[in-house]
């Protein structure tokens, strides 16, 4: 776990919860009453929900050139900590990813050259629950500082939909900014829940899967324009991965381009 600062606003959420606890009185969940908080906590702990997923989705961020769109393919086994993530640009790929369980290695094209970065693996059984209402405080300062969760999806495009921690912290974590307009949506076979509100000059709306907490689309848009987006086309949640690594990176991206 490890902690951000945020500038200080207003926040009073509900965050009254029943404590889920495992036979040796462990915390590992917790049940709200309040909708807002389930949803809240469910994108801040979406990994506890699910154990194996594939995604392809588009993602449009404000610093990308007009009409520049990026495509993400990603496929996770959260129980093994194997991942493999396929990066686009325009249809041409320009990087991946992939952890066998124990580094995991980025590769990039640069200038036609051949980057390699190694990070650590983290696993979702080393990561305990941490209850809602310690996620958040405010310091000694008056500056909020939010708890997040380590990456254990292992994929570099997790925070935009697999484990969406700081979307919902930036956006959600004062109730009174957004609502739900759609509480019964079906989106790939699965309930999801539709939500809007407005943080700062920022308008937003995100689509989450309910079961799990995964974000499966959302827009920004600051007067009436969309700045900002992800929208998933494919979605496939605890039905099983494939993961194939390959050990020769350069042909694995010339196969590809």
């Amino acid at each position: 776990d490890h902690n951000h600062n945020q500038e200080n606003t207003d926040i009073e959420p509900v965050f009254e919860s029943d404590l889920i606890l495992d036979d040796d009185g462990n915390i590992i969940g917790e049940i709200f009453s309040d909708k807002k908080a389930s949803i809240f906590n469910s994108m801040l702990n979406s990994f506890y929900f699910f154990n194996d997923a594939y995604l392809r989705l588009e993602l449009s961020l404000p610093y990308a050139a007009y009409g520049h769109i990026t495509e993400i393919e990603c496929s996770v086994d959260l129980k093994n900590a194997v991942s493999e993530e396929k990066v686009f640009e325009n249809g041409e790929l320009v990087s991946f990813s992939y952890s066998d369980g124990k580094s995991l290695t980025v590769r990039s094209i640069d200038y036609n050259e051949f980057n390699k970065d190694t990070y650590p693996v983290f696993s979702k059984e080393n990561e305990k629950y941490v209850i809602l209402s310690d996620r958040m405080y405010t310091d000694g300062y008056g500056d909020i500082k939010f708890v997040y969760k380590n990456n254990v999806a292992n994929c570099p495009s997790a925070k935009y939909s697999l484990i969406p921690q700081e979307l919902a912290f930036k956006y959600l974590r004062n109730f009174k900014n957004w609502e739900i307009y759609d509480s019964n949506m079906v989106v790939f076979g699965r309930h999801c829940v539709g939500i809007r509100g407005k943080e700062s000059d920022e308008d937003f709306l995100f689509i989450v899967d309910s079961a799990t907490g995964i974000l499966l689309h959302y827009e920004i848009a600051e007067n009436g324009i969309v700045t900002e987006y992800m929208n998933v086309k494919e979605c496939k949640i605890d039905e099983g991965v494939t993961i194939f690594i390959e050990e020769n990176s350069e042909e694995y991206i010339e196969e590809d381009k």
